[in-house]
């Protein structure tokens, strides 16, 4: 089949003389990257360097003529009249790829890459554009395993320089970097003569950037006078020098999230005690999922022509099919028993109470415009909101009346602390530095607060974009954001104080969150 899809900007304008291309959508930046995040070695290197979201073309500040092709399959080799040709991993978080710039976030809009997230080949080409600046050509396709970048094609003024001391790295240093960030834990034991066949540069260009190694952002062991000689490079995040890297973490791994996860666009959950696909996902972008008597609610969305997202809601079953409950889902809220949610659309401008088991539902007009109403409770057939005051809406009544009681604890929200097993731990809190306390982290359980220690090795900071969440009583999941600890999750034992990891390759907004209520963790309605 070939192009699947494209994407040409004829004059694109560099800014600090880089093209960029990046996943679009709002989750395209939601993931702890290590050693592939974009700011954690050095910029665009001689050609180009990608990582997870992300990849920077090394153009200067003239404009650039850049087409992007999404591939079915690994494209035809190139033919002649390519100054540089450069393969490298890409790790998509979204399916989705465009353009921005340097300061500009995630990209916009994009077009789809065909196997949604996970990891890409992208095939980077360029040469002179005849008037001005240069002319590439981006191929991606999806690729597994993981190959480490490879220069094809390398234009001379891309390959190094001699200065009176002898040959000197120009950029290299970011192209020895590529290697060893997309080498699994950011470790690559190699030698000089193999480095150099792979960036296709002089051997003496490779000796002269490990002799200078924490300007590559590197350690190396190992003789760098002797090109035959072998090396182990590690990579360090420039922006945290001293953290360990990926492989120096013991920790034993135990099963996987019990609460469910989405990878691959599939969504798992626990099914007499082993994991099951229970469905596929109907939304490329997913920001969040929770459990519910009726299947797993997915929220996220489509990304526009225009560049805009939408916000959607849809109901994977059980049986495994989708509905859609919402095309603008701005706030939704599930009753404490996961049968009925209540969600407000704005863009439409109603308040819609729905049924999971039936699909009926019950419509209160508000008028569009109000962004800033939020949903506090839901019953099988009352919802409480604020926007001007509280309110309280029941079915089949023709208005809303102020409330006149507090909402119920919802399903999605829960207390502090875990009566039921599956209720977050919205007490947990990321320890602060400088605070004279020791590095740790704080959790209210059922003997009240406690503060304990994290595993050596991962300092003391807990992701923000994963509040720990109970998985049972004595168990919870956490984040690590650490230096080379890429979608890690580990699992903390309240009581015995032990971790483990749960997940080494799932990123935390695609847990699915638990339906407090379920009566047993292998029973399905």
């Amino acid at each position: 089949m070939g192009v699947i899809a494209s994407l040409y900007e004829d004059e694109y304008r560099p800014e600090f003389g880089h093209v960029v291309i990046r996943d679009a959508g709002d989750g395209a930046g939601d993931v702890r990257a290590g050693l592939l995040a974009r700011d954690a070695g050095g910029l665009a290197g001689t050609v180009a360097r990608a990582g997870a979201g992300w990849l920077e073309l090394h153009a200067g500040e003239d404009r650039q003529r850049v087409r992007i092709e999404a591939h079915d399959r690994a494209p035809e080799p190139e033919s002649a009249g390519w100054l540089d040709v450069l393969e490298t991993p890409y790790r998509s978080l979204t399916g989705l790829l465009g353009f921005t710039t340097t300061t500009g976030g995630p990209a916009r809009t994009g077009i789809e890459l065909g196997a949604g997230p996970g990891d890409y080949r992208v095939r980077v080409c360029r040469r002179p554009a005849g008037d001005e600046g240069g002319h590439w050509i981006v191929r991606v396709w999806p690729a597994s395993p993981v190959i480490r970048p490879r220069w094809l094609v390398r234009a001379p003024d891309r390959a190094g320089e001699t200065s009176a001391s002898g040959p000197r790295a120009v950029r290299v240093d970011d192209d020895v970097f590529a290697l060893v960030s997309w080498s699994p834990g950011g470790r690559l034991v190699t030698t000089i003569a193999r480095l150099a066949g792979e960036a296709l540069v002089e051997p003496g260009v490779i000796a002269a950037v490990l002799s200078d190694a924490a300007a590559a952002n590197l350690r190396v062991q190992g003789d760098v006078t002797d090109a035959a000689a072998p090396l182990e490079l590690v990579g360090v995040d420039r922006n945290r020098p001293g953290a360990p890297v990926a492989h120096s973490l013991e920790l034993p791994t135990g099963d996987p999230p019990r609460l469910g996860y989405l990878v691959g666009g599939d969504i798992t959950l626990p099914r007499s005690g082993a994991p099951a696909v229970i469905g596929r996902s109907p939304l490329p972008i997913v920001d969040a999922m929770v459990e519910t008597a009726a299947g797993v609610i997915v929220l996220g969305g489509v990304l526009q022509p225009s560049g805009d997202r939408d916000n959607r809601a849809a109901l994977v079953r059980w049986d495994g099919g989708d509905v859609e409950l919402s095309p603008d889902a701005h706030d939704l809220q599930i009753s404490r028993d996961g049968t009925v949610c209540a969600i407000y659309q704005p863009t439409i401008g109603d308040l819609v109470l729905i049924d999971l088991r039936d699909g009926s539902r019950e419509t209160l007009p508000l008028g569009a415009g109000d962004d800033e109403l939020r949903i506090t409770g839901v019953t099988a057939d009352t919802v409480w909101f604020e926007g001007r005051e509280p309110m309280r809406w029941s079915a089949g009544d023709p208005a809303p009346v102020p409330a006149g009681e507090l909402p119920p604890t919802s399903g999605w929200d829960g207390p502090n602390t875990p009566r039921h097993p599956h209720y977050p731990a919205r007490g947990a809190r990321r320890s602060c530095g400088g605070s004279g306390r020791p590095a740790g982290l704080s959790i209210q359980d059922q003997d009240g607060w406690r503060r304990h220690q994290l595993p050596a090795g991962l300092g003391d900071v807990v992701d923000h974009r994963l509040a720990p969440l109970w998985e049972d009583p004595g168990h919870v999941l956490l984040a690590p954001r650490a230096a080379g600890f890429p979608s890690l999750l580990l699992r903390f034992d309240v009581v015995g104080g032990g971790y483990e990891i749960a997940a080494a390759d799932l990123p935390a907004n695609l847990l699915v969150w638990p339906w407090p209520h379920r009566p047993e963790r292998t029973r399905r309605p």
